[in-house]
């Protein structure tokens, strides 16, 4: 486990796994609000090799302009390619492991709270979302499997919904570019190149086409600026020497 240090956002909160130089090709598995929940889930991947980050980033203030507190939410990363053997893992131990089911705490969740669950799928554990079924089933709205086959895919579908560049990262970019700095035709090959992981694990362009043509242009064009300008430092200094 990798060692922890203290977040501040309002309060102290210990955050036993905050990572500073992450190992390259870790993607988010999964979200949690429970620390143990995490943890558990982690030392169940971990016992069959496949390699985990258990990270607590920040305190999430969802609910500040409320008043109700702060939501930390802790972050179990692996990779990519392990998405599918984890979720099959979590699978086999939770059906080896079978919660009782009165005093679970999504008892407490109205219909459309359990609802909220089949529709994100991705920010809930199997077990809360199995569980989810079962309760609304005992409540007499049993959810046929196709229809959650189909909740998931609208679920994924909309995940994998691609970005637009906006004006303003269009000026930002420019207003960088016209300064001569790597700024500017770095965010061009970070919109031009920049991936998403969904939670089967597939990889995904974070911005749609037209958006990735302009990131291309933009870091084209930054590139361009940058020797230009470098090539002026060069001949202005011979020229000083000379």
């Amino acid at each position: 486990m990798v060692s922890g240090e203290i977040c501040k956002i309002g309060v102290e909160v210990q955050c036993s796994a905050i990572i500073k130089n992450q190992p390259m090709g870790f993607e988010v598995y999964r979200r949690y609000l429970s620390e143990e929940e995490a943890k558990l889930c982690a030392e169940i991947l971990n016992a069959a090799h496949i390699e985990t980050i258990l990270e607590a980033p920040a305190q999430i203030a969802t609910e500040i302009i409320t008043g109700e507190g702060f939501n930390i939410e802790w972050l179990l990363k692996i990779k990519a390619e392990d998405f599918t053997a984890a979720e099959r893992l979590l699978q086999k131990s939770e059906e080896m492991n079978p919660i009782d089911l009165e005093a679970y705490y999504l008892n407490d969740f109205s219909n459309d709270e359990l609802m909220d669950i089949l529709n994100h799928f991705d920010e809930w554990s199997s077990m809360d979302y199995e569980t989810a079924v079962v309760i609304l089933e005992s409540r007499g709205k049993k959810i046929p499997a196709p229809e959650l086959d189909q909740l998931k895919a609208g679920r994924l579908e909309e995940i994998r919904k691609p970005k637009q560049i906006t004006k303003l990262q269009i000026a930002v970019a420019a207003f960088f570019i016209l300064l001569g700095g790597i700024v500017g035709f770095a965010m061009g090959y970070n919109i031009m190149n920049e991936k998403n992981v969904d939670p089967l694990g597939n990889q995904y362009y974070t911005y749609d086409s037209d958006s990735r043509k302009i990131g291309k242009n933009i870091f084209i064009v930054g590139v361009l600026f940058f020797i230009g300008q470098l090539i002026t430092v060069f001949v202005m200094k011979y020229k000083t020497s000379t």
